[in-house]
């Protein structure tokens, strides 16, 4: 590549940037704090947001029904599958800082313009839990419209229409509304980071394993079958098929009834340094893409779900003494049989613990019972979304995963190699030549 085209390839990125920070600061302006000066589209929302229990949101032969259970809220187009919880609050903060930039027509004939016509606009309903008593109800009934990015202002603005009113309104700070339901779910079901893993072993159905391993966090991954005279295919190979773990997308999500009756194409387990395990199964999708749905279950190592439990514990305890004599005394009995000092001479011996041995130790300790019980919480979370679930990851994560054997190594060229067993011949041949010519 010679200098000017070097220089043209550098102002073409630097322009690039530049307008991904733009359009950037332009989405968060319009997610942040609004600027005020404009009327709220709905002023008394930020008092009730919080009893929404149920969203509807419905096109053009679309629809989306989002309702909460506990902390989940699941979709019923996809049999209740938990929703990403953080496009949700993002939805519904957004609402609330929405506010109205201009007031437009009130005529019926022009909503089509604004792709307020029942062919192009989304309506977003948010209702709260009824009591009995007249309240709950419906909280936003709202037509959504055409949403543009203005450049000048750097934010998007979209036309809306609330339901019982003819007047269409222009606003600002509502995000983009889909009414596609795999839109709502996790963008991923997996994101391990790299230097986490310890080993990863591929057991194919054909028999074939594969196993890739390394005995410390900074250490090279290593194929663990590898033959006396082969060598890697090309650079760190290994460190391809870890690195699929770092980002496994979702693309869909069914129940899992009927996968156990079918062979899977490959089971894979994973393991961390961290004590985390997780095992996944792969099936074939029907539809020849090479997608694959995804069987995924996660546990802890014993010893990482014992050090989570006593920093449990010991966190219980420490919260109980400190709530004073008498409270919290029936929880400290039950779980470790200890009691609170509550004179000056438990209370100096408590100091003298904590000085003199207490703080040695918290540090290494403090990290690794984090460490334990972020490990224990991802276990959870993973199970969570992924138990009685089969789980649609796409072909490209797939082929990183499904690797053979041919594809990490191949032979290695023999000690002295073609070219020394080439020269051998030649120089043989040239000393007969030689030698006939002398005769």
């Amino acid at each position: 590549m010679n200098a000017r085209m070097t220089t043209i390839l550098g102002w073409l990125t630097l322009i690039a940037v530049l307008i991904a920070v733009w359009l950037l600061f332009g989405e968060a302006q319009q997610q942040g704090t609004p600027q005020g000066g404009h009327d709220k589209l709905y002023p008394a929302l930020d008092r009730r947001i919080n009893e929404t229990r149920a969203i509807e949101i419905t096109g053009y032969r679309t629809a989306v029904h989002l309702k909460q259970e506990g902390e989940d809220w699941r979709l019923a187009e996809k049999d209740g599958y938990p929703a990403d919880p953080e496009k949700v609050r993002r939805m519904l903060k957004g609402l609330v800082r929405t506010e109205i930039v201009a007031r437009k027509t009130d005529k019926p004939k022009y909503y089509a313009r604004l792709e307020l016509d029942p062919k192009h606009e989304k309506r977003l309903i948010l209702r709260a839990a009824g009591d009995g008593k007249g309240e709950g109800g419906t909280l936003v009934d709202l037509h959504v419209g055409k949403r543009m990015f203005i450049p000048r202002q750097r934010r998007f603005e979209t036309f809306v229409r609330r339901e019982g009113e003819a007047r269409v309104l222009l606003v600002t700070g509502l995000p983009e509304i889909k009414a596609e339901a795999g839109t709502w779910l996790p963008d991923s079901i997996l994101d391990l980071d790299f230097a986490r893993v310890r080993s990863l072993v591929i057991h194919h159905t054909d028999g074939e394993t594969l196993t890739i391993r390394r005995d410390a966090p900074g250490g090279d991954f290593v194929f663990v079958e590898m033959k006396k005279g082969e060598v890697y295919k090309g650079y760190r190979p290994t460190d391809h098929v870890v690195n699929a773990l770092g980002y496994v997308a979702l693309k869909d999500v069914r129940p899992a009834s009927g996968f156990e009756a079918r062979k899977p194409a490959a089971v894979i387990e994973v393991t961390t340094f961290d004590g985390l395990l997780i095992k996944m199964a792969l099936y074939p999708s029907d539809d020849h893409t090479g997608d694959h749905w995804l069987l995924l279950d996660a546990s802890v190592e014993p010893e990482t779900a014992a050090l989570a439990k006593r920093d449990s514990a010991s966190q219980t305890d420490e919260n109980a003494a400190q709530q004073g004599p008498g409270e919290g005394e029936g929880e400290l009995a039950a779980g470790s049989g200890s009691t609170v000092k509550n004179d000056k001479e438990g209370k100096e011996d408590e100091e003298g613990k904590e000085d003199e041995e207490g703080k040695e130790d918290e540090e290494g300790k403090g990290d690794s019972a984090r460490s334990a019980r972020d490990t224990l919480a991802q276990a959870r979370r993973l199970r969570h979304l992924a138990h009685g679930w089969a789980l649609l990851i796409p072909a490209s994560t797939v082929r990183q995963l499904l690797v053979h054997r041919e594809d990490l190594v191949r032979p290695g060229e023999p000690k002295g190699g073609a070219k020394q067993k080439t020269g051998q011949a030649k120089k043989t041949g040239e000393e007969k030549k030689t030698g006939d010519s002398g005769s």
